[in-house]
């Protein structure tokens, strides 16, 4: 309730110092407004505003509705009045999982905090109905919030989108919403541009999108939401290219780095030793053997699969980037334990390494640029694409099978999955930018069948925050089949112990102590057959091809 009343407070600030503003300067490459923009918004905001009840309490019909208005408006208005677009469902880049004063009256099960939630709501829609008087939406700006839009409705589909609603009807309103919102919105302009239909599988809705995202960004010239890893239509299915830049002296400096046991202490380990591309740049072992007797390793070897698109590394999340990724590895006593100078004195001994160096980096030898090789090797070969998901978002569906299809489904609904484990890495970060983490708090047993929880507190250790214990950033489920054993621990041998466990609802429900448990993760009841589909989905869907 605290927490809520900051925000109204906050937003009242911000509305007020809004209200007082001068008007915006008028964007450079602006297009003039268009009058039935006016109209159209006014419109949408008016609908919204009519499902905001007087009293404290909302009904479900209404907050349906109201979340289906909501929705619709949302694309009209995202970059003309977007302080209060933010203050409704939260920015478009999320910071962690903030996703808006509507995400929070979404779990709000006591009239006095759906009272402050609803406030707020009306308050900015107040607000956002004179704006659009005093500067009608301009074209350029609409066509933005659209394209947007035609994004999220395949991310909706997915239910990957921070916020997704608790309940499927309220899943259902949103796609609703934001397919009006885009019919709307182009009649407005004027736009000769067909919006697909929201029923039929969730996965034909994500493929819809992405064309349909490319047709209304050709209005005003804009760029995709993310440069694709392959060229063609992006949908939220579509793998982003990674961000490190990379050349093949880089790239092959870095893969004669990565096979080479001289980089261990005692020439005994190298980077493929515990990521074996074998099995998925796994170990296939519980935790890896460690090199110091003092310091026994106790959490499992993740894939370095899609690490370069991934928003954190190591399973606390405490490292940001593949290259300080490699070095601490390489400088850790339990893993490879070589320090700088052992390091730097091992590559300037191989002559062959020193010319390869000074090809690649200006600076020649040094031990970030040790880092930047193997970063570079791994952007380029570790972000493979070629699962029979990813063939078929770029048209080609010659490995694609009915039961992967179903397995998708029952992974984006009833299995609750890609909230966490979004589309398109199938891992713990969220599009656009891919550098907002998901952790998740799921309370692991030690073992299958066990009812002692696992005493790691993951990220809680290293910001010693209670709201952290037991957190851990969600891996890719991609190649997963070829990565086990499983969870941070390495206690579950088996992909179907792993599905058993979300199944059942996580450690809370099994009658463990996990008070901060994430709330998505909950009782799944899953028929056989959505086990079976599901498994398939992910052993054969995710599967990298040749």
């Amino acid at each position: 309730m605290q927490g809520l009343v900051r925000r109204v407070a906050a937003g009242a600030l911000v509305l007020a110092a809004c209200s007082r503003r001068a008007p915006p300067p008028a964007a450079v490459d602006a297009a003039p407004p268009v009058p039935r923009l006016v109209a159209t918004t006014r419109a949408a905001i008016a609908s919204a505003r009519a499902h905001i009840p007087a009293s404290g309490c909302i009904a479900r019909p209404e907050y349906l509705a109201l979340r289906r208005a909501l929705a619709e408006l949302v694309p009209l208005i995202r970059y003309s009045v977007a302080p209060y677009v933010e203050l409704i469902v939260g920015p478009r880049v999320v910071i962690g999982e903030s996703a808006g004063v509507l995400a929070e009256l979404d779990v709000a099960t006591e009239c006095g905090r759906q009272h402050d939630a609803l406030f707020q709501i009306d308050q900015a829609l107040t607000v956002v109905d004179l704006e659009v008087v005093r500067h009608a939406p301009e074209r350029r700006a609409v066509v933005r919030g659209l394209a947007d839009a035609a994004y999220a409705l395949g991310a909706e589909a997915l239910e990957s989108t921070p916020g997704t609603p608790s309940e499927p009807d309220a899943v259902r309103a949103d796609l609703e919403g934001l397919r009006a919102g885009l019919v709307n919105g182009l009649a407005a302009l004027e736009a000769n541009v067909a919006v697909p239909a929201i029923d039929g599988p969730r996965l034909s809705i994500a493929l819809a999108s992405g064309k349909l995202g490319e047709e209304v960004r050709a209005l005003a010239a804009l760029p995709p939401p993310y440069p694709p890893l392959v060229s063609g239509p992006v949908s939220a299915l579509s793998l982003p290219k990674p961000l490190v830049a990379s050349s093949p002296a880089r790239v092959a400096l870095g893969a004669s780095l990565f096979g080479d046991k001289r980089l261990s202490r005692g020439r005994v380990r190298a980077c493929t030793t515990c990521h074996d591309p074998a099995r998925a740049f796994t170990d296939g072992l519980p935790t890896p053997r460690s090199l110091d007797p003092g310091t026994p390793l106790l959490r499992n070897t993740p894939s370095l699969l899609y690490a370069p698109v991934a928003a954190v590394l190591q399973w606390d999340g405490r490292i940001r980037t593949a290259d300080a990724q490699a070095l601490n590895v390489i400088h850790a006593r339990a893993e490879m334990g070589l320090s700088g100078e052992e390091l730097l004195a091992v590559i300037r001994a191989d002559a062959a390494w020193k010319t390869m160096f000074e090809g690649a980096f200006p600076d020649g030898v040094t031990e970030a640029n040790v880092g930047h090789a193997l970063a570079a090797y791994e952007s380029d070969k570790l972000v493979p694409g070629r699962a029979p998901l990813d063939l078929l978002a770029r048209g080609d569906a010659s490995r694609w099978t009915a039961d992967m299809a179903a397995g998708l489904e029952v992974f984006v609904t009833r299995g609750r999955c890609a909230r966490c484990h979004v589309p398109p890495t199938f891992a713990g970060a969220r599009p656009p930018d891919f550098t907002a983490p998901v952790y998740g708090v799921l309370g692991v047993p030690t073992k299958p069948g066990s009812k002692t929880l696992d005493l790691d507190l993951g990220r809680g250790a290293h910001t010693k925050k209670p709201a952290d214990a037991r957190a851990f950033r969600t891996p890719t489920v991609r190649n997963v089949a070829a990565t086990a054993p499983y969870f941070h621990h390495g206690g579950y041998p088996t992909l179907e112990e792993v599905v058993e466990l979300y199944d059942k609802g996580g450690g809370k429900a099994l009658g463990l102590d996990v008070g901060n448990q994430d709330p998505d993760v909950r009782p799944l009841a899953l028929t056989t057959e959505e086990r079976r589909v599901l498994l398939v989905f992910l052993r054969e869907g995710l599967r990298e091809g040749t």
